[in-house]
């Protein structure tokens, strides 16, 4: 199907990406359209292809047009607050998500309640995350609190407020796959952080024209770390305990080593974690603005 549609799309600059079933990014006057082809059906049970669905999904949308306005203002709501997007790098509110949300609920905001009238099998906020899910509930309450236009405007991140901030160039590739590589790198960085004793308090990825990792986190730690041992009686674990390690102290039942640390700088131990191939494989260029 795809082979078949680029001939129709030959008098246009396309960029083949690949899907569960190839489709077209056409970018034109600053705006990018996504040329997808589908099976014509008439009932979701014909569908060969998720994508397949999507016209039933838009001629659903389409029989509540007195909707329409309520569903942009949701879904500028979301975008200014970063919460909109199925995308596996943001794991928010996909737009039919959200035009669900408001036609079921005839303009207003309720508990979260999905299954796809067209597709009564599927769940179609499934790409949304606990995080976001419990971001779009604190914010509408605030909202709901004391309106405001603020909540529709798009901000963007203050690196001013952040303690570490990476400005990174990622690799080329369908957005969606790129980000998810930065979530999977963003995400094991924090994990090795908080094990060798950093306190991150906050972190976050900002993946627009210009890319960054940020963290709220301490930049020094102390110099030295305690391991924790066997427990006393276990000669054989003991005795390597204390081949490894000399500074061997006991606190109870266990033993304990006084060891340094590679690294005590925050900074530092990132730019080393950094060097590592699946983690180069994200970005082509990173570099410490904070």
């Amino acid at each position: 199907m795809s082979d078949i549609l680029i001939k129709s799309l030959k008098k246009f600059k396309t960029t083949r990406l690949h899907g569960s079933r190839d489709y077209f990014q056409i970018v034109h006057k600053g705006y990018t359209f996504e040329v997808v082809p589908i099976l014509d059906i008439k009932d979701s049970k014909d569908a060969k292809n998720i994508t397949d669905v999507s016209q039933l999904h838009v001629d659903y949308v389409l029989k509540n047009k007195k909707y329409q306005d309520d569903i942009r203002i949701g879904k500028q709501f979301c975008r200014a607050n970063k919460i909109y997007g199925a995308e596996s790098y943001i794991r928010g509110f996909s737009g039919y998500a959200v035009e669900l949300l408001v036609i079921h609920y005839k303009g207003k905001e309720s508990p979260l309640i999905l299954i796809d009238p067209v597709q009564n099998d599927r769940n179609a906020a499934a790409a949304l995350s606990q995080e976001k899910y419990e971001k779009f509930i604190e914010l509408c309450g605030a909202y709901l609190k004391k309106p405001k236009e603020d909540f529709f405007i798009e901000k963007g991140i203050d690196l001013k407020k952040k303690d570490v901030v990476l400005e990174i160039i990622p690799v080329t590739g369908k957005k969606d796959v790129v980000g998810a590589k930065l979530v999977k790198v963003l995400n094991h960085i924090v994990f090795n952080l908080k094990k060798e004793g950093f306190d991150v308090r906050e972190f976050g990825l900002e993946f627009d024209k210009k890319s960054y990792l940020w963290f709220n986190v301490n930049k020094k730690i102390n110099k030295t770390k305690i391991v924790s041992g066997p427990i006393l009686g276990m000669e054989q674990h003991t005795k390597a305990f204390r081949e490894k390690y000399g500074n061997i102290q006991v606190k109870g039942n266990r033993l304990y080593a006084v060891i340094n640390r590679k690294y005590n700088d925050v900074n530092e131990y990132i730019k080393e974690y950094l060097k590592e191939d699946n983690v180069k494989a994200a970005f082509s260029k990173a570099r410490f603005i904070k």
